[in-house]
């Protein structure tokens, strides 16, 4: 007989490997910056086709967040889809904003848009500050 298990207990399980899987892509990261490092100069994407058919722009992804998520919390605290998202974010400034918004409980769509609206505010501050002054 065929038993439904609740959505609850299937959620959860989700959510363990999605965060499973940045924690994969991380590790991964890691492993290609240090074949990278070890490779004679032009072998690089030759290595990446045969040896993890791997493209270049996707090991670069698992790089860059093995760079920027390989050491903090975030690497294991959010899913992978979040943790590009947040590579949009200026590393100096992503704490703050992490601690500024519910990241845990926006959607990764929501957090695009909160990052969205973060540039676009810095951008128009950044155009006041550059504004001659008004003579009066």
């Amino acid at each position: 007989e065929n038993i439904t298990r609740p959505l609850q207990v299937i959620e959860a399980e989700i959510t363990f490997y999605k965060s499973q899987t940045a924690t994969g892509m991380i590790e991964i990261g890691k492993r290609l910056i240090e074949v990278k490092e070890q490779l004679p100069h032009g072998e690089w994407l030759k290595w990446l086709k045969e040896k993890v058919e791997f493209s270049e722009r996707t090991a670069r992804q698992f790089m860059r967040v093995a760079e920027e998520f390989g050491n903090s919390e975030n690497g294991k605290r959010f899913p992978i889809s979040k943790l590009y998202a947040l590579l949009d974010v200026p590393a100096d400034q992503r704490e703050d904003f992490i601690k500024s918004n519910p990241v845990d409980d926006m959607t990764t769509r929501q957090l695009q848009d909160a990052i969205q609206k973060t540039k676009k505010l810095e951008q128009q501050l950044e155009e006041e500050k550059n504004k001659p002054p008004v003579e009066v």
